[in-house]
């Protein structure tokens, strides 16, 4: 490989040997080291090749071996600088795009962000918009040990944040805290109420005073278990108070209403089958549709497919291709049938129900009815369910001077 590379770097010619001794042509060359190579036979003439700088020294040897030389074809650097040496653009092109791309790889044109599970891209796109981060700056203002501490600071369930530049992007990778921090202090001191109207199935109290009994009936806003312990003398008087989060694994028996009514005459798309695409290119802020895209279209659908170009490995051009393609269609009345009208309502409630299910709420009975008129489909009734009881209150704790 590297051989044929010098090869031509120097230049070579294949040629073409006829005439009385060609043997004996060959055995000169190779006595005054003039390399030959790819030697082949072809009836009584010999193709072989020679570098320039041993072809220019021939001319003795083919006089001596009253033979015939002829050039078949050229090779190498040498012969390609003499053919566009007339040609001064060419090479200017090609200087200016390696200087044009060697000054874009001066400047971040993508911005990638890894491992965010709860702080979307746009949020973090936003924080380092406001520190000026953003496609186009030169690389050499980016401070990534910054940019690590800035994310630290700004959004409190970042732990760990990572920035490097790679090519032209930037590549910020973090990790957040999925597991919140408990607080142990005075002030989440906390009572238990019940956040619907319901029967009390089972209690189980790890924390606080139970208020309430298997069986019993209660409302929204009742304190099912007390964070407030009191702290009684030898004679059963209530002295003070000792304040804890209140902790209970509470069953709560509760209705849910479900009410849900659609029109059975709806307007549904129908696409004709027209479609005009179309490429372009765009940059961060201005689109060149390539063919124009135009049709007469009222009603369509555009779906589109963007890529950034790539140049080499992590160098991306600040430069996007995209797609585009518009689909015609036109709004169609259409009326359901009462099957499929009732089939619709139910699979909405069985939906429901299986949210509800996904929550860890337990259906007991399902008396929902789903009834038709000439316009409407109408689900109701009501859902009896055991769910989890106990929304955490905290207490106001009054702090009193005694004397």
């Amino acid at each position: 490989m590297f051989v044929n590379f010098i090869k031509r770097c120097r230049g070579y010619v294949k040629i073409r040997i006829s005439g009385f001794s060609p043997e004996r042509f060959m055995n000169l060359c190779g006595n005054r080291d003039i390399l030959l190579w790819q030697v082949q036979r072809q009836n009584d003439d010999y193709i072989m090749c020679i570098s320039i700088r041993d072809f220019l020294c021939l001319r003795p040897i083919l006089k001596k071996t009253r033979t015939k030389v002829t050039i078949l074809k050229k090779y190498g650097f040498p012969f390609l600088v003499h053919r566009y040496q007339k040609r001064k653009v060419f090479p200017a092109g090609i200087l200016f795009c390696a200087v044009f791309l060697w000054l874009m790889s001066l400047f971040l044109w993508e911005i990638r962000i890894d491992g965010n599970l709860y702080r979307t891209d746009d949020v973090i796109n936003d924080y380092l918009r406001e520190i000026e981060i953003v496609p186009g700056i030169l690389k050499g203002k980016i401070d990534c040990e910054q940019i690590e501490k800035g994310l630290r600071q700004r959004f409190d369930d970042i732990t760990w944040a990572s920035a490097k530049i790679q090519g032209t992007g930037l590549k910020i990778q973090i990790k957040e805290n999925t597991m919140p921090v408990p607080d142990t202090s005075e002030q989440t001191a906390c009572d238990l109420v019940s956040e619907k109207t319901g029967t009390i199935v089972e209690i189980i109290t790890r924390s606080g005073v139970p208020l309430c009994t298997k069986d019993m009936g209660v409302t929204k806003g009742t304190v099912l278990v007390s964070g407030s312990i009191p702290i009684k003398d030898d004679s059963g008087t209530i002295t003070d108070y000792r304040y804890v989060a209140a902790d209970a694994d509470i069953k709560l028996k509760t209705v849910y209403h479900y009410q849900d009514t659609f029109p059975l005459r709806i307007m549904k798309r129908e696409y004709t089958g027209r479609e005009r695409s179309s490429l372009y290119l765009a940059n961060h802020e201005e689109i060149i549709y390539l063919p124009q895209c135009n049709h007469s279209f009222q009603l369509y659908d555009s779906y589109l497919t963007e890529y950034q170009i790539p140049f080499v490995k992590d160098v991306r051009l600040p430069v996007f291709i995209g797609y585009t393609r518009n689909r015609e269609y036109y709004e169609a009345s259409r009326k359901y049938t009462k099957e499929a009208a009732y089939e619709l309502a139910s699979k909405k409630l069985e939906k429901y129900c299986m949210n509800l299910m996904e929550k860890g709420v337990q259906i007991i009975t399902n008396s929902v009815k789903i009834e038709s008129t000439s316009d409407l489909c109408t689900a109701s009734g009501d859902i009896q369910v055991i769910e989890d009881a106990g929304k955490e209150q905290k207490i106001s704790i009054v702090m009193e001077d005694t004397l």
